[in-house]
């Protein structure tokens, strides 16, 4: 069982039941699941079995090695941020339904919601194919 969230309290909790239940490991970090160019080596590490390969595309697969973005898990479940909106664009920028044509012609960066879909619609069995 792996599992990520932005709440230090929450991933003591999380940590906490798996031990009771009987898992050791505890693959629960704290980080942001947005953006995981801020995750630290020791989460990069602990989730680097759980990346998706990709051997026919090989520049798919060294940027997936290099910027955690397709994982393969059997079963996946979410829950959507509470914490309002996002307005930092260097997160925004990651995603692409997070864009959208402005009124003038520019892109617009949109919702947390829209970021929260597209990271775990990549997150399924075989990149997103769950």
């Amino acid at each position: 069982m792996y599992g990520i969230d932005f709440d230090a309290r929450s991933v003591k909790i999380a940590k906490a039941l798996n031990l009771i239940a009987g898992d050791g490991r505890t693959n629960v970090y704290k980080a942001n699941t947005l953006d995981p160019r801020t995750w630290s080596d020791d989460i990069r590490v602990g989730l680097r079995d759980r990346l998706a390969r990709f051997p026919r595309d090989i520049a798919r697969d060294d940027f997936n090695q290099k910027n955690y973005r397709y994982f393969n898990f059997d079963v996946l479940m979410t829950n959507p941020p509470f914490a309002g909106d996002i307005k930092d664009t260097r997160i925004l920028h990651q995603f692409e339904l997070a864009r959208r044509e402005g009124a003038n012609g520019r892109v617009q960066l949109g919702v947390t919601s829209c970021l929260w879909n597209e990271t775990w619609s990549s997150c399924g069995q075989e990149a997103g194919c769950a």
